[in-house]
């Protein structure tokens, strides 16, 4: 019934509260499946997009359908064409795409979202982060103890590996030729010291174990507590 694309759009955003509840887990393959329609059942937009070369460029915000639409306008001018002309290795990097999308959203995983949404945009698998993926961290307090997880947003900060949480940082900090491996809610790679820090010498590797003297923040000054780090599988 809407007059045109941007009154419907309108429309569809005054009536959130009726969205399915896995709307944010499926939105981009519900896209993909109305796109694949589209373009199946129209032999002149059919032939526009397999006779197009090279990336798609659409429009809106790269963080969600200027990305997507890209992604999945590629996805499908592979799979409209003949098997003989048809590229396979974009052809599954693209649904290897939107099935990352697809999981982070459905594990509510924030930052999952941003990676999968990141690597989309440069057609580019999400990389792996080795062997040692995520650390535990005991005796910081409850706000910085927890599992922390090689960042692939940021997966290295000044030669090491850079591990977050869903609110915290732990990197190797440097600045003026001081080292520093700290633990804050701040990404800071310009500083040494944070809500926790252990001083170290040029670019060390994460001190694993608890016999390692960090200086915790009590509120007030900088005190000296023992932190264990061990490696998660």
């Amino acid at each position: 019934m809407a007059s045109d694309g941007m009154k419907s759009w309108q429309l569809g955003n005054q009536r959130s509260e009726a969205l399915r509840k896995d709307w944010e887990e499926v939105k981009v393959d519900i896209m993909y499946e109305a796109n694949l329609a589209k373009f199946s059942q129209c032999a002149r937009l059919r032939e526009l997009l397999v006779n197009s070369h090279g990336p798609i460029e659409a429009q809106g915000n790269p963080r969600c359908w200027k990305t997507w639409n890209e992604v999945l306008l590629e996805r499908i001018r592979e799979e409209l064409r003949t098997p003989n002309s048809r590229n396979q290795a974009v052809l599954t990097q693209r649904i290897a795409a939107m099935a990352a999308y697809r999981a982070a959203a459905a594990a509510k995983d924030s930052r999952a979202i941003e990676v999968a949404v990141k690597y989309a945009s440069l057609r580019k698998p999400i990389p792996e982060t080795g062997c040692m993926s995520s650390v535990r961290i005991q005796g910081a307090g409850k706000e910085l103890d927890g599992i922390y997880r090689v960042d692939q947003l940021c997966p290295e900060v000044n030669g090491q590996a850079h591990y977050v949480n869903d609110e915290n940082h732990l990197i190797l900090g440097s600045k003026r030729g001081e080292h520093a491996w700290v633990l804050d809610s701040c990404f800071s790679p310009n500083e040494v010291t944070g809500a926790a820090y252990l001083a170290v010498q040029g670019q060390a590797e994460l001190p694993l174990g608890g016999d390692k003297t960090w200086k915790w923040f009590d509120g007030q000054k900088h005190v000296d507590r023992i932190l264990t780090i061990q490696t998660c599988s």
